[in-house]
């Protein structure tokens, strides 16, 4: 294999100097007894830790292609360029490896013969990235489906209610896993065969997957009982913009730092849908406080629109019960939830049904100890989470870590299926690459990995070939595993919403296609100066199976 041909310099460059630093410390208290620190110098080992990190973005680098290439004798860069068909074996050394690094990693073909040339694994192949389709024509109902579920409806048929009542707003709120989303597609197809020809609703998210998933959603419902064709647009990413002008229906799903940046450069294109804009739904209804957010709301409603808001949670924080008010204030003081028939809580109810898993709660305690400073508890006390800064201190606590990998591998043993939520990327990017090192089938993804490259890999954690898939910041909304059978939970925080996102994640029942029982495993720290530390959790006490 080609990676053989680098030299130990090299290698240990393209791992880091403090991951193996990192990695001498913890990687003997995982190993056999007699394991040698050095072992990890070892060009076969540093291949196996390098390998681990996001192979298929390593050779995007054209530095490290260069250097790759830089390192192998001339006979091999001639079969290279022979396999690949770039340059020719009458080159000289240096000419062939600067028009093979010229040619970039994203061509499929050329990617797929080189590695097939260099021996390298197909994990390293870039993956073709689709645009997404800005406009397309959601087509009237062709064929009958099955209705929503008897809790479903009773809260479609309060939401209909409010809806009547001229320039309503109100949060439909809803435990994640028990079917919000289509109890919302529901609502908003009927509204719409009801309204004018020319209505516009418009659907707000803050991530690309809430938004995909909105799309795939509504598509289905308005197949089976749309009355009429109306437009989808997508106004997320690198689409278009916004559609400031349709003939018809309109259904517009953006995203919303998308529309942000509209409204800051072209506000008229914004405000132009207004007078037809009858229905205005936020998913994750506690984003409308933030000021950005607040604005482009704003902005979309006209004289007569209605506004709903989706949550799973009847608040925005555990701490801060001023901004609960704010929230309740904005939808008029006025929700629409689950009532079960009977005396249970609406968790036991679901839980019988078998609509949600029967969650256990494991915590896993860590034992080294951490300091908030004044400013750091200010930043908790007003954005509601952790300072980025300390959570990534806090992911460099190799004793902590140690802990973290023994129970993943212990749970790995027992074959769960795992989601995992790191502190950070790195944080997220260094479990990932420890487990892979053991040779546990994980994979990595962050805000940054492209768009392709992430659908493939959630793909494969649903398919079940990779049984641990590290994520942070990007997998608590809008993704749906319902065979999840662990929800590990490596980052504190203290925002009612972000825990639940994420435990939400294992909340799926049997009567859904989950599991019948979710294990989730909550990371608890020892923090000093934390306020109120155990009210995030005695506030989900319903999740928890009793």
């Amino acid at each position: 294999m080609i990676l053989d041909y680098l030299p130990s310099r090299d290698l240990q460059a393209g791992v880091g100097g403090e991951l193996i630093q990192r990695l001498e410390v913890i990687l003997p208290n995982l190993s056999p007894d007699d394991f040698d620190p050095t072992m990890i110098y070892q060009k076969d080992l540093l291949i196996k830790i390098l390998n681990s990190f996001s192979p298929s973005q390593r050779l995007r680098d054209a530095e490290f292609r260069h250097t790759l290439l830089n390192s192998v004798p001339k006979d091999v860069l001639n079969e290279i360029s022979q396999a690949t068909g770039v340059g020719s074996v009458q080159d000289n050394f240096n000419v062939l490896v600067q028009k093979l690094v010229r040619k970039g990693w994203s061509d499929l073909d050329y990617c797929k013969s080189f590695i097939e040339a260099t021996g390298l694994s197909k994990a390293f192949m870039p993956l073709k990235e689709s645009p997404l389709q800005y406009e397309e024509l959601c087509q009237r109902s062709l064929w009958p489906y099955k209705r929503l579920k008897d809790y479903q409806y009773d809260v479609y048929r309060k939401a209909h209610e409010k809806l009547n009542i001229p320039r309503s707003r109100f949060v439909i709120q809803m435990p994640t896993g028990s079917g919000k989303t289509r109890t919302a597609m529901e609502i908003i197809a009927e509204f719409l065969n009801n309204s004018p020809i020319d209505a516009v609703v418009i659907w707000l998210a803050h991530s690309e997957e809430l938004c995909e998933q909105c799309i795939e959603c509504f598509s289905d419902v308005w197949q089976h009982i749309g009355e009429r064709d109306i437009k989808l647009f997508r106004c997320w990413g690198n689409t278009p913009g916004f559609p400031s002008q349709g003939e018809g229906t309109l259904f517009i799903v953006g995203g919303f730092q998308k529309l942000y940046n509209i409204l800051t450069n072209n506000p008229e294109n914004i405000m132009a849908l207004n007078s037809r804009t009858r229905l205005l739904v936020v998913d994750e209804a506690h984003k409308v406080l933030a000021p950005t957010y607040q604005a482009i709301t704003m902005s979309l409603i006209g004289d007569d629109t209605k506004v709903v808001g989706l949550t799973a949670t009847p608040g925005r924080s555990a701490y801060n019960a001023d901004e609960n008010v704010q929230l309740s204030e904005f939808f008029f003081n006025d929700m629409v939830g689950l009532k079960p028939p009977t005396n249970e809580t609406v968790f036991s109810y679901l839980r019988n049904k078998g609509v949600l898993s029967r969650v256990i709660r494991q915590p896993l305690q860590i034992s080294t100890t951490h300091e908030l400073n004044r400013r750091q508890i200010q930043y908790l006390e007003e954005k509601f989470d952790f300072p980025p800064g300390f959570l990534k201190n806090l992911a460099k606590d190799d004793i902590r870590n140690l802990e973290i990998i023994k129970c993943l591998q212990e749970e790995c043993a027992a074959g769960s299926r795992i989601l995992f939520f790191g502190c950070s990327v790195e944080h997220s990017k260094f479990i990932c690459a420890l487990l892979v090192f053991f040779y546990i089938n994980a994979a990595h993804i962050d805000g940054s990995t492209p768009r392709g490259e992430r659908l493939h890999v959630i793909s494969a954690f649903k398919r079940g070939e990779i049984q641990v898939l590290c994520n942070y910041g990007v997998l608590s909304t809008g993704f749906d595993a319902p065979k999840t059978d662990v929800v590990f939970i490596a980052r504190p925080t203290s925002s009612i919403v972000l825990y639940s996102q994420m435990v939400g994640r294992g909340l799926r029942g049997p009567a859904i296609g989950g599991t019948a029982h979710c294990k989730v495993i909550d990371v608890i720290d020892n923090i000093t100066n934390l306020p109120e530390a155990n009210r995030i959790y005695s506030y989900f006490d319903e999740y928890w199976s009793s």
